[in-house]
């Protein structure tokens, strides 16, 4: 996909990422990380295919209901089981 739009001189990438990926919670370390690291590639490549035309967003939605919450792990390693932090 990314060589055509580099042909036809234009083109969109848009990834999906979490408000997380920008504020850090407790209890979602590695949710954060994972999210954090996509924000930066997406940074990173904006950066990189600006000259060719390529538009990159990143859409962070806020909360979602999901069992993220539920799986969280605490920092003794026990599953956090609650709802929002």
């Amino acid at each position: 996909v990314l060589p055509a739009m580099k042909k036809q001189g234009s083109g969109h990438i848009i990834s999906i990422s979490s408000l997380q990926g920008r504020l850090a919670i407790p209890y979602r370390s590695s949710y954060c990380a994972s999210k954090h690291a996509l924000q930066g590639f997406m940074d990173s490549l904006r950066a990189e295919l600006a000259c060719h035309n390529i538009a990159v967003s990143v859409i962070s939605p806020a909360y979602i209901n999901t069992n993220l919450s539920i799986n969280a792990i605490t920092a003794t390693g026990e599953t956090y089981g609650g709802g929002v932090i």
